[in-house]
């Protein structure tokens, strides 16, 4: 983790697939940072907003996932996330 900014970031490969851990300063919780990973205030019920408004729940499918949430977040005009 950078001590300057308070993120970091870590990717492994594990069973062929790339995994990516977002690591984030303690002293940002409850400190208004949302985005993809959640809101890092603790309550799982509200990580999953897309950007239309719908919930998702914390036990949603991997599909539910990625098409309603995830690709949600998706910058169509530079084409990442």
């Amino acid at each position: 983790m950078d001590d300057d900014t308070g993120f970091g970031c870590v990717v492994n490969v594990e069973n062929r697939q790339l995994v990516l851990t977002v690591l984030v300063s303690s002293q940002l919780k409850n400190a208004g940072a949302r985005g993809l990973y959640g809101n890092y205030n603790g309550d799982q019920s509200d990580d999953l907003i897309a950007k239309d408004g719908t919930t998702l729940s914390p036990s949603a499918s991997e599909r539910d996932i990625n098409n309603i949430f995830g690709l949600s977040c998706m910058d169509i005009s530079c084409n990442v996330l």
